[in-house]
C-alpha cells in the first residue's frame, strides 16, 4: 500500500509579543529569487511537500498532489520544497514542467 505524507500546518491571526519574533525560513524560487517563507494567511492551512525531482514517489503522486492543491484551494496553501543542494535547478524546473506543478516550488539551498 503507497504511503504519502502531507506536512501542514494551520495559521493563527498573528499575536505581538515584545519578546518573540515570528520567524521566515529562507528559500528560493526555481528562478533564483529569494522567498521568505512563514504564515501568511491567518485562517488557512499551509501544506509543505518534500519533493526530490528523481524520487518515484515525488514523480508518482504529482497528479494527486496536483487533484488536492486545487480541491482544498480555498482553505490551503500547497507548497513544494526542494531540500538541499541534491537535485540541480534545470531538474527540478523539468520535474516541475514535466508533471505540470500547479503550487510554487522552492529550495532550500545550503541548509
Amino acid at each position: 500500500m503507497p504511503f504519502f505524507l502531507l506536512m501542514a500546518c494551520a495559521c493563527s491571526p498573528k499575536v505581538d509579543h515584545a519578546d518573540k519574533q515570528e520567524e521566515a525560513v529562507l528559500l528560493k524560487d526555481l528562478e533564483g529569487k529569494s522567498y521568505e517563507f512563514k504564515c501568511e494567511n491567518p485562517g488557512r492551512f499551509s501544506v509543505v511537500i518534500m519533493l526530490l525531482a528523481d524520487c518515484p514517489a515525488c514523480q508518482a503522486y504529482s497528479k494527486t498532489m496536483n487533484e488536492l492543491s486545487a480541491r482544498f484551494s480555498a482553505s490551503a496553501d500547497f507548497y513544494g520544497i526542494f531540500p538541499g543542494d541534491y537535485n540541480t535547478i534545470e531538474e527540478k524546473q523539468n520535474y516541475r514542467d514535466s508533471y505540470k506543478i500547479r503550487f510554487p516550488l522552492y529550495s532550500d539551498f545550503g541548509k
